[in-house]
């Protein structure tokens, strides 16, 4: 919620209801995510991919220089602002909180677990390895080529073969 930027969706309030259930109160980006468009339309434009590009990678070195790794970039988690024509990173809900201590930096969150969506995990959370603003730069990257070409740069099947694509693959 304290993160400010113009690409990224903001968090207004946050709590929890009576009840336990959690909740957010972001504002309301008028559009599409780019992976609906992705499926809707296939192969993007040229300029409106590099535009995308453009927004996600200001909206992550606004993070990272906060010491936030998002850990789920993909076009599922970027809202398309049909209003002013700009792209907005969303859903931070898995994001690490990076800490230094001695020039060494380390995660905040749990290890063990294979978190986020396996089309865009680096090869550092498959081997569940330190986190740092290097898998969102991976993840980043992978999503760039889906949008420049419509698909992913594997061709797998199975969580395996994608698995095996990210840690082995060109």
């Amino acid at each position: 919620a304290s993160l400010v930027h113009p690409n990224v969706v903001q968090v207004f309030r946050f709590g929890r209801i009576p009840e336990g259930t959690p909740y957010l109160v972001m504002r309301f980006v008028k559009g599409r995510t780019m992976e609906e468009r992705l499926q809707a339309e296939g192969q993007l434009p040229t300029e409106l991919v590099r535009k995308v590009l453009r927004d996600v990678a200001d909206a992550l070195t606004a993070a990272h220089a906060r010491g936030i790794v998002h850990r789920d970039v993909r076009p599922a988690n970027v809202l398309w602002d049909e209003e002013d024509g700009s792209a907005h990173l969303t859903d931070f809900g898995i994001a690490a909180l990076l800490v230094s201590m001695e020039d060494e930096t380390s995660r905040l969150t749990q290890t063990g677990q294979m978190i986020g969506d396996p089309r865009y995990l680096s090869p550092e959370q498959l081997r569940d390895e330190d986190i740092t603003p290097m898998v969102d730069m991976y993840a980043f990257g992978v999503m760039g080529y889906e949008l420049y070409s419509g698909e992913g740069p594997y061709a797998a099947r199975t969580n395996t073969q994608l698995i095996a694509g990210h840690l082995s693959g060109e």
